[in-house]
């Protein structure tokens, strides 16, 4: 991937060894992995970023605002960029997620990962 320009994808996640994993996922998968602990921080990042297309972020960040409210702030903030929701704990009805957005449940694998971000972008380049 040398000189390629690749996708960013924002991961939002709280636990420090889940976020690393998911971030060494979006890289197998050919994208470009940035890093938030939390929304507010995602918030300053793509506040700075405009070239983040994706964002994937877990249900149950902590912060005054969680996954599902840091997704509908983004849904109306930043319209085109693409929401993935996680959870492992919590399964959101449709009616819960911003338009658009899909509900990936977790432990997912690289694949069940890589099948959702191509849908939204196809192949990274």
């Amino acid at each position: 991937m040398s000189g390629a320009k690749r996708t960013k994808v924002l991961v939002v996640e709280d636990e420090l060894l889940v976020r690393i994993g998911v971030r060494d996922l979006i890289d197998d998968c050919g994208y470009e992995p940035i890093e938030a602990a939390h929304a507010a921080e995602a918030l300053s990042i793509l506040e700075r970023d405009t070239e983040i297309k994706i964002v994937i972020a877990d249900i149950a960040i902590p912060c005054p605002i969680g996954g599902l409210t840091l997704a509908k702030t983004i849904r109306s903030k930043w319209p085109p960029i693409d929401l993935i929701i996680t959870s492992g704990k919590i399964e959101p009805t449709a009616d819960d997620l911003p338009a658009r957005a899909k509900f990936l449940p977790k432990p997912f694998t690289a694949g069940d990962l890589s099948a959702v971000l191509h849908g939204f972008s196809g192949p990274a380049s």
